[in-house]
């Protein structure tokens, strides 16, 4: 029996004890718009609904954030430890400085098309991110932007990207690969410290510029 063969009771149990990206992932391939999605896990008391304006409780575990909602601000989720799942909508552009910082919980992340800058320790020692995809539509990826995620394995960056910033994965100690695209024109210093499993790298002619000890 596919999963859509369950009736929508068996179809909210499920999403009512799933992590709350995974939850709305599910309501939306059952045909859910995301106005009902987000009223549907309101419902839950462990999704915080994150509106830019009320603070963020540190036990936080669950984040959905609200449509309509343009930036994640600066610090927003710092220091969120038990944060495992977030839905980043496709209205925000920005993810501001230390957003996820210290979020040593969160496992994977998936950035909508519509964010064009990760700050500066956006996703700071988040030590358990293994995956995350960056867009094609981020032109720059900010100082620290992922330093210290020591899970992280590979990262692709789009070639939308023109700079990579200083110590962006620095420490990222599981990064075996990265592959870095022709529009990229300067890699910042220390870039890929401290990344001691990293094997292949392909550094294109339009590179013009690579900072201190990037490697």
């Amino acid at each position: 029996m596919a999963l859509f063969d369950f009736p929508l009771d068996i179809i909210l149990l499920i999403a009512m004890t799933s992590r709350s990206c995974d939850a709305y992932n599910l309501l939306l391939a059952y045909g859910w718009s995301k106005k009902d999605v987000i009223q549907e896990l309101k419902k839950r008391k462990d999704v915080f609904i994150y509106d830019g304006k009320k603070d963020v409780p540190k036990d936080v575990t669950n984040v959905i954030v609200e449509e309509g909602v343009v930036t994640i601000g600066a610090c927003a989720f710092d220091g969120c430890a038990s944060l495992t799942s977030v839905v980043i909508p496709d209205s925000v552009t920005s993810i501001g400085t230390s957003a996820f910082r210290d979020c040593m919980g969160l496992t994977s992340v998936v950035i909508p098309d519509s964010v064009t800058l990760i700050g500066d320790c956006a996703f700071q020692n988040c030590t358990s991110l293994t995956s995350v995809v960056i867009p094609d539509s981020v032109t720059s990826i900010g100082t620290c932007a992922f330093c210290d995620c020591m899970g992280l394995t590979s990262v692709v960056i789009p070639d939308s990207v023109t700079s990579i910033g200083t110590s962006a994965f620095c420490r990222c100690t599981s990064l075996t690969s990265v592959v870095i695209p022709d529009s990229v024109t300067s890699i910042g210093n220390y870039a890929f410290d401290g990344c001691k499993s990293l094997t292949s790298v392909v550094i294109p002619d339009s590179v013009t510029s690579i900072g201190y000890y990037a490697f």
